[in-house]
């Protein structure tokens, strides 16, 4: 027999701004795992900006343009074969957001940073637009995306349409890698676990999901050049994602009139 479960738990997440910059990377081979092997689901892309330190970052291979990854696919996963990749991808260049050296924040130092609402954060991160500007915009506001201290463009847009899927079709978000419910911690007051995290995308990720199993419904803002997302929270019937679309709508009817 199945039973349904409600287990408490504690979800705290905090800011960490910090500033961002746009930067641009080229594709030069495969990367290697540390025992050497070539690591036949990741790139190596190099940063372009200071020539005297390369720095070389691990790049997915999935986030290649479709023309770039079935010709990567052809290419055996061996070192002797960079030359060929780093060909095949010579006019991409991957959009970046850098900042600061990022790491693992132990618990004196989280505790350190001021609370933020993930709600909020989520609601702002469906806003932002496809541009670089709009994406630093976002994250200058909101701190950390992963323990990396970059993020492609393409990765916050691919994200981005993952949560408005799941909004609309809650199914298909668990069979996505987003819905992973970590990384959890114990602790010995009530409720006795705990999600940590000053990372915007872990964040995110949460917060769709504890509305998803708790089956909070979702609507679109009635006004036609917004279409965004909120999620029905009372019985009040509500059509617009926020108070400014409503009274846009408003002036749009009375000037129609």
């Amino acid at each position: 027999m199945a039973h349904i479960i409600k287990i408490p738990f504690l979800f705290e997440f905090r800011l960490s701004r910090r500033a961002w910059a746009p930067a641009r990377a080229r594709i030069t081979g495969w990367w290697k795992r540390d025992d050497g092997n070539v690591d036949s689901d990741n790139l190596v892309a190099e940063i372009e900006g200071n020539p005297a330190k390369k720095e070389l970052i691990q790049f997915p291979l999935h986030g290649l343009p479709r023309r770039e990854l079935f010709a990567c696919t052809d290419i055996p996963p061996d070192e002797n074969c960079d030359h060929e990749i780093e060909l095949i991808c010579s006019g991409f260049q991957p959009q970046l957001l850098l900042t600061e050296t990022s790491r693992y924040l132990v618990d004196s130092e989280f505790k350190k940073l001021p609370p933020g609402d993930a709600w909020q954060m989520r609601d702002d991160f469906l806003r932002v637009e496809s541009s670089v500007a709009s994406a630093i915009t976002f994250l200058e506001e909101w701190g950390r995306w992963s323990p990396r201290r970059w993020v492609a463009l393409k990765e916050i847009l691919s994200m981005q349409a993952a949560v408005r899927k799941a909004m609309s079709s809650p199914a298909k978000w668990f069979t996505t890698p987003f819905s992973a419910l970590g990384p959890w911690r114990k602790r010995p007051e009530y409720p006795f676990f705990v999600l940590s995290t000053a990372e915007c995308s872990a964040a995110i990720s949460m917060t769709v999901t504890i509305d998803l199993l708790l089956r909070t419904p979702f609507k679109c803002c009635a006004r036609w050049d917004c279409g965004h997302p909120f999620p029905i929270r009372s019985k009040h019937k509500r059509k617009y994602c926020s108070q400014y679309c409503g009274h846009l709508e408003s002036v749009r009817r009375s000037r129609k009139a």
